[in-house]
């Protein structure tokens, strides 16, 4: 994760690290994940999905969308967070 706050711009390093996060998540049993840093790992992948977004990069945009989004099913306390991530991804995905 170091490379995330030194602002890595290898896209798919970081990325990975995201994934590998995701997969160590699921193979833990509930509540064995420490919360907040499955918060923090949720909406920072969320975020970093702005930039792309914006820029009309809608496909990498939405590659980091869904990756915080699968992320924050597995963390309690975000399910306000869940539904607007849902709501927000499913409307991009509707789009041209």
């Amino acid at each position: 994760m170091a490379s995330v706050y030194k602002g890595d711009t290898d896209d798919d390093l970081v990325y990975g690290m995201y994934r590998q996060a995701y997969r160590i998540m699921v193979g833990l049993k509930e509540d064995e994940y420490p919360i907040e840093e499955g918060k923090w790992l949720a909406m920072t992948a969320w975020n970093r999905a702005a930039v792309p977004v914006k820029l009309g990069q809608i496909e990498a945009g939405k590659k980091w969308m869904t990756v915080g989004l699968d992320i924050a099913k597995h963390v309690p306390g975000m399910e306000a967070y869940k539904a607007c991530m849902e709501e927000v991804l499913g409307n991009l995905k509707k789009e041209p």
